[in-house]
Order: structure tokens, then C-alpha cells, then sequence
């Protein structure tokens, strides 16, 4: 009796698994996948059968790391069922030559077929008033640099290579709620949410008509403060006093993590950050033809703040 139950229980997982398999078989480009809200999208999108490439420039491979990444991806139960499978490519998109490489290997292992992307690389960037963090511009920590001037990067090739092979896909660029409502903290970051805002719109304007072909959907989510290594060691400023990478790593036992979240989630309306999957969710479902209807806007994943 037990063997037929287990046999069943298989049955009704392998079953479930497969009626969940929106995106099987499809090649799916998720930049800054190594930790966070990128992670956690290109896990579902395996976990739905998708062929993922992860890129980061694997900056921190003590705390999570491309190798680890992948591994974890392609070792989860779910995603051997579903026949989903992820590799990685190593790229600084900040770099020309980086964004090059990318997608010299996308057209060189895949095809050139890309039928979505998800641009999650990024960086928190220096805290404080604008005249104390202007002379952060142009280094390694400028979210100018890294967060807009990449995606914008990332999305021209994106657009190209769909546009090359025909291709009906879409592109989702992680903003943030700090990308619509302004920030007195984070003057550079909140910069660069608000010009990828106009990008995405811009470019998902370029190619609303649905009579131009191919249809390229361009959707930016604007998530709301989230569990992720980028927020957690924002506490190394607010506790601290030190800028969020000067700090030591926060993980989510740290105490000044769980000090620091307490006053974020005074401003949630819904009384609590998000949890990556939660945010992998939403690009999921923007993602598939239920939202056939969603491009050149920015969606809201804020747990209510734009509200208030």
C-alpha cells in the first residue's frame, strides 16, 4: 500500500511539475543571477523548464558565487524534473567588452535565441547626501554606471538579438519603488532607477503596436524592500555609519540586519519586506501570455509603499 501511494504521490509531482512548464525549452538571459531576486527568478524559470544563462561579475564569492549558483539551480529536484537547466557567464556589464563576450556566447551556444531576459544586475550604491556621494560617480560603486548604463547596455543586445531572430520575447528590467518615489538617502540610486524607468518604457513603447514584428514586450517591476544582500547590508550605514560595502557581509541572522529591518518595515503597508521568490513571481507571470497586455510601464511590487 505504501509503494502505491508513494507511486501516486510521484505521479501527481511529475504531473503538477509538468503543467507548470510555461517556459520549456526556452532560452532565458538572467543578468546579476548569482544572489538575490536574480537567483530566484532564474530557479523558477528553471523549475518551469527553461534553459538559463546566468551572468554576474561574481564579485563577492564568499557569501554566493556563479559555480554555486548553477549548481544549486540544476541540482533542485524540481528543476531535473521539469528538464530545466542553467550555466553560467562570467561578465562586469559595466564593461563593453563584458556585454560583448555575453552575447557573443549567446550567439555562439544558443543560436542567438533569446525569448526573454531579466536585467537584475545592480548595486545599492553609496548613502547620503548628493554632495558626499557625488564623488562615488564613475567607480566601481556608481549605480549610474552599474545599474542604468549596464541595463541599457544589456537591453540593446537584448533587443537586437530578438529582433535578428524574429523573436516574440520579453525583456523585464528590475527597477525599484526608489525608481518612482524619491529618495533623500540614495540620491545616485534612486538616479539610476528612475532613467531605467524611462528606458524601459521608452523602449517598450518603441514596440507596442502589436502589428510590428516581431512583438517585444519591455516591462520594468519596481520591487519594494527586499530580503537580498543588497538591502540587508544597507544596516552597515544605518547601524554602522558605514557605506553598505565597507561593513562586514550581512546575512539574515545578523543582528544588525534584524535591527535595521524592524525600521524598514515601519514604512510597508502590508508590515514586512518581500522574499526574492515573491518578486521572481511577478517577472514570471509578466513573462507569460496572461500579460500579453503589460509593456512600456513599470509594475509595482512594493508591498503597498506607493501607496501611502
Amino acid at each position: 500500500m505504501k509503494s502505491i501511494v508513494a507511486v501516486i504521490a510521484v505521479a501527481l509531482f511529475v504531473a503538477c511539475v509538468n503543467a507548470d512548464s510555461r517556459f520549456e525549452g526556452k532560452n532565458v538571459l538572467v543578468t546579476g543571477g548569482s544572489s538575490g531576486i536574480g537567483y530566484a527568478t532564474a530557479l523558477k524559470f528553471a523549475q518551469e523548464g527553461a534553459n538559463v544563462i546566468i551572468a554576474a561579475r561574481d564579485s563577492n564569492p564568499t557569501h554566493y558565487s556563479l559555480d554555486a549558483a548553477v549548481k544549486k539551480i540544476n541540482d533542485d529536484a524540481t528543476v531535473k524534473i521539469a528538464g530545466g537547466k542553467c550555466r553560467s557567464v562570467k561578465a562586469d556589464l559595466t564593461k563593453p567588452d563584458d556585454v560583448k563576450k555575453l552575447f557573443d556566447d549567446i550567439v555562439a551556444n544558443e543560436k542567438g535565441l533569446l525569448h526573454y531576459a531579466v536585467n537584475s544586475a545592480g548595486i545599492s550604491g553609496p548613502i547620503g547626501k548628493v554632495g558626499d556621494t557625488n564623488k562615488y560617480t564613475g567607480t566601481v560603486n556608481d549605480p549610474i554606471l552599474n545599474n542604468y548604463y549596464a541595463t541599457l547596455r544589456s537591453v540593446t543586445e537584448e533587443e537586437n538579438l530578438m529582433m535578428t531572430n524574429n523573436i516574440d520575447g520579453v525583456i523585464i528590467n528590475l527597477v525599484s519603488y526608489l525608481g518612482i518615489i524619491p529618495s533623500k538617502d540614495v540620491p545616485l540610486y534612486a538616479a539610476s532607477k528612475f532613467a531605467t524607468v524611462g528606458l524601459s518604457n521608452s523602449v517598450g513603447l518603441l514596440h507596442a503596436p502589436n502589428t510590428t514584428q516581431p512583438y517585444i514586450r519591455v516591462v520594468g517591476v519596481a520591487p519594494g524592500p527586499t530580503n537580498t544582500p543588497h538591502l540587508r547590508n544597507m544596516a552597515n550605514y544605518f547601524v554602522y555609519g558605514k557605506q553598505p560595502w565597507e561593513g562586514e557581509f550581512q546575512t539574515e541572522d545578523s543582528k544588525a540586519w534584524k535591527d535595521y529591518e524592524v525600521n524598514v518595515t515601519k514604512n510597508i503597508p502590508m508590515g514586512r519586506v518581500a522574499k526574492p521568490d515573491e518578486i521572481a513571481n511577478t517577472i514570471l507571470w509578466l513573462c507569460t501570455e496572461d500579460a500579453v497586455h503589460i509593456s512600456a510601464t513599470t509594475v509595482m511590487a512594493d508591498g503597498g509603499i506607493w501607496a501611502v
